[in-house]
């Protein structure tokens, strides 16, 4: 648990073993995107860990934007885009 004084992930490195650890106990078969992501989230919400090593965003350009209506149709009224 991450309020625990002795806490297993300390840095951005141990966060993701211990989020791919946590992956593996619950059989989820994740990519190692899916680890990153996690870890990212985790990291931006509770950790505030250095992302030293492969730092993935939501918003990557390996990762395509979800397409919704309302963004569909605003991309239609600005061409250009964001």
């Amino acid at each position: 648990m991450h309020w625990r004084d002795q806490r297993v992930a300390n840095d951005w490195t141990s966060l993701k073993r211990q989020v791919r650890r946590w992956q593996d106990a619950s059989s989820l078969a994740w990519n190692q995107r899916d680890i990153t992501e996690v870890s990212r989230y985790l990291n931006d919400s509770i950790y505030h860990f250095d992302q030293t090593a492969n730092p993935v965003s939501l918003r990557s350009p390996q990762r395509p934007a979800l397409v919704t209506p309302q963004n569909r149709l605003a991309s239609r009224r600005n061409p250009s885009g964001p």
